[in-house]
């Protein structure tokens, strides 16, 4: 019993601590700049222009589960950058980007999923060696 409400406990805390895991993009004026990983649901953004015309915030885009949630205008003197629609969720996570900061680190609020069963197995281990230990 006291093994089952230690694991529990751990799992719960596993599963709601706040952990990040963050893409970088390929190339400065990329347009494609946020088609970088295979693991997210895709769109195409617009470069940011190289002559530094663009608005401060190139872009600003939301992670949450895997998914792109939200992209804001910007570079809005070139006239390329597209809107696309808001989905409100929980603890999305936005960044924002300056114009040419195409290769600043993109954040996932959530940890991916291998590294959770990860931590569930080791902390289960850890819960049968304290369940041992007390009995």
């Amino acid at each position: 019993m006291k093994f089952l409400v230690i694991f529990l406990a751990l799992v719960y805390l596993v599963n709601t601590s706040e952990g990040y895991m963050c893409y970088e993009c390929n190339s400065q004026y990329d347009k494609n700049c946020f088609d970088f990983n295979p693991n997210f649901s895709y769109f195409k953004a617009a470069p940011c222009d190289p002559e530094g015309n663009g608005s401060e915030t190139c872009y600003a885009v939301q992670i949450s589960d895997r998914k792109v949630r939200r992209m804001y205008r910007g570079c809005q003197k070139t006239g390329i950058c597209e809107d696309y629609e808001e989905q409100e969720r929980e603890n999305v996570h936005f960044k924002m980007l300056s114009c040419g900061e195409c290769k600043e680190a993109f954040c996932n609020s959530s940890p991916d999923t291998n590294e959770r069963l990860k931590s569930v197995f080791i902390l289960m281990t850890f819960s049968i060696f304290v369940s041992i230990f007390f009995n």
